[in-house]
């Protein structure tokens, strides 16, 4: 079995449409962020294209949004999942949990869940954008002002 670790950046924050945003460096075991280590401004193209800028601080803003995109893909996988349960053992979930919501209407169920939280999964970079007056600071912090 192969197992992947090392350091990786998530947890995209104040994002500044191609230019920079921050994010913090995780210890991360099969890229899942485990061990927040840094806080840092990332330029996102041209010459100096995904230098990282340290920041003094860990910002807990990126370390928490890193986790929250964690845990909706990981209830997105796990709806997934049990829809698929639903819809092969329709009977035995039936006496299991005592829900009668058939093969279509379990899995569409948690098919609709999965939905829920992929939407919030993209919703999530749409309003973490930069203000205009963090976007000035970053840009400026990173010397492209």
């Amino acid at each position: 079995m192969l197992i992947v670790l090392g350091m990786k950046r998530y947890g995209r924050i104040d994002d500044v449409p191609n230019q920079v945003h921050v994010a913090t460096m995780f210890f991360h075991i099969l890229f899942i962020p485990l061990i927040p280590a840094q806080s840092q401004i990332v330029i996102d193209g041209g010459q100096y294209a995904d230098k990282g800028i340290a920041l003094a601080k860990l910002r807990w803003g990126s370390v928490l949004m890193a986790w929250l995109r964690l845990f909706l893909v990981l209830g997105t996988l796990g709806a997934l999942f049990v829809g698929g349960l639903f819809y092969d053992n329709a009977y035995y979930m039936r006496v299991e949990t005592g829900l009668d919501l058939g093969p279509i209407g379990g899995a569409g169920l948690f098919a609709a869940v999965a939905a829920v939280l992929v939407a919030l999964m993209i919703a999530s970079y749409r309003f973490t954008r930069a203000t205009p007056q963090r976007a000035a600071a970053l840009r400026a912090s990173a010397g492209l002002a």
